[in-house]
């Protein structure tokens, strides 16, 4: 005997706001692709909620780069303040340049700045984010070897620490 269907709800959910920034993600993310991936990036990480931000990284790899070092650009979106059931929200949107070598890397804050959720999907946040995306393409893309100034940890998990 098949499963009655079951009555449709007499008063469907209410449509939440297209503004809101996590329905906005997918329309940055295009944005992304537009800028980065004719200039030979591709997405390393969708938008991720990491320490209260929201992250979203596109990388190109080592083996792809004439100089054998792994470029990432990341955008991260943070809340400015506790987020508003009234919106809009203001945004503080910074992008970082990161290059890897074996263990040595490169990080930077390539340039920041500050949108409203309400924002996001209008003509001048667009040129905004696409000429702070290409800034921090040209500045990764010119990184070189030597310039990667910082190593990761050599200690690594599960490893015993040595007695200095």
């Amino acid at each position: 005997m098949p499963e009655p269907t079951p009555a449709p709800l007499s008063d469907p959910a209410p449509e939440l706001p297209r503004t809101e920034a996590p329905f906005a993600w997918t329309y940055i993310e295009g944005v992304m692709k537009e800028v980065l991936e004719p200039q030979g990036f591709s997405m390393f990480s969708p938008f991720t909620e990491k320490h209260g931000s929201w992250e979203a990284t596109y990388y190109r790899p080592a083996r792809e780069d004439k100089r054998g070092l792994s470029r990432f650009i990341a955008l991260d979106f943070t809340n400015e303040s506790a987020p508003s059931i009234n919106g809009p929200n203001i945004y503080h949107v910074e992008a970082c340049e990161i290059a890897e070598k074996n263990e040595c890397f490169f990080r930077r804050l390539v340039d920041q700045l500050t949108a409203k959720d309400d924002e996001f999907r209008e003509q001048k946040f667009k040129e905004a984010l696409t000429l702070l995306l290409d800034k921090a393409a040209r500045n990764v893309l010119s990184l070189q070897e030597h310039q990667l100034n910082k190593r990761y940890n050599e200690h690594r998990i599960g490893e015993k620490l040595r007695d200095e």
